[in-house]
């Protein structure tokens, strides 16, 4: 009885026009879209007792082959889904551990006592009703009395007066009573809403890192990333891509060293014929 009592349930408040939102509907046009659509609800049930991130415990995070395995998923469809996810900012992933961004907003969940709770409330509810058909139908059969039988309409009067009102009465303290548990239903609801809240805005806090930060960075990636304009830019624009609050600024790194090799692809074959130029010169001077 006490495992039943600690037993947590949760449920995902998934949006009526989740499949009508654009993302998604982009998602679904491309090949295999459909799938790559229910592998990521999957991904969202498998997240909720973690708080939006993927793992199999407190210590092991999933890895692709091990979503591959647990949702049913061919790996192919997997790698390509989670690189879409990943475009459209549904997924990240941050220190091995993949995030599920919209997880902590959709999740809710209640204990088995909040369960059963709720059940007698629904059961009060429908005893107060099935208490108001019982009033319409003493009244009815009132009305039915007094004109049948005037001698004993007055005593029959009475009987049912003093009945409906007692059952009025009771159904009244009922009433308050089952208001009373609503107010109380309402506030535990705001609080577990709160709770989430408050969890979904510290799960993931960005800090922007300092020059020498960036500068290892570059270093250990060997690039030519200038750190110090690379913190200065970002700085300047309240550290956000675009209109969105950056998440990581590593991730920034290379995408700034790539748009670098774009920029510069000849860069390499420049400074060999340099060289063949020089060396061309001296074996000239020399003979």
């Amino acid at each position: 009885m006490a495992a039943e009592k600690d037993k947590k349930y949760f449920w995902l408040k998934l949006n009526k026009d989740f499949f009508k939102r654009p993302d998604v509907r982009i998602i679904e046009a491309m090949p295999d879209g459909k799938e790559y659509i229910l592998f990521y609800l999957k991904l969202l049930c498998e997240s909720v007792d973690h708080e939006g991130n993927l793992m199999f415990n407190d210590s092991i995070a999933y890895d692709e082959d091990m979503l591959a395995t647990i949702t049913g998923t061919d790996v192919d469809i997997v790698k390509n889904a989670i690189a879409v996810f990943s475009k459209f900012g549904m997924i990240q992933k941050e220190d091995g551990t993949f995030y599920m961004r919209e997880a902590a907003s959709l999740t809710g969940n209640a204990s088995g006592t909040e369960s059963a709770y709720r059940q007698r409330l629904y059961r009060e509810r429908k005893r107060i009703s099935s208490d108001e058909n019982v009033a319409n139908n003493a009244t009815e059969c009132n009305a039915s009395v007094t004109d049948s039988v005037t001698e004993n309409a007055t005593e029959c009067n009475a009987n049912v007066t003093k009945s409906v009102t007692q059952n009025i009465t009771e159904r009244n303290t009922g009433i308050t009573k089952s208001n009373e548990s609503i107010e109380i239903e309402k506030e535990i609801e705001t609080d577990i809403e709160k709770e989430i809240e408050r969890k979904k805005g510290n799960a993931r806090r960005f800090a922007p890192p300092s020059v020498e930060e960036v500068r290892s960075y570059c270093q250990e990636r060997d690039n030519n990333i200038d750190a110090e304009q690379f913190v200065d830019f970002y700085a300047s624009k309240g550290w956000k891509v675009g209109n969105t609050n950056m998440k990581d600024w590593k991730a920034c790194v290379r995408t700034w060293e790539k748009r670098d090799k774009l920029r510069n692809p000849r860069d390499k074959l420049t400074d060999k014929t340099i060289l063949i130029d020089k060396k061309d010169k001296v074996l000239d001077n020399i003979l």
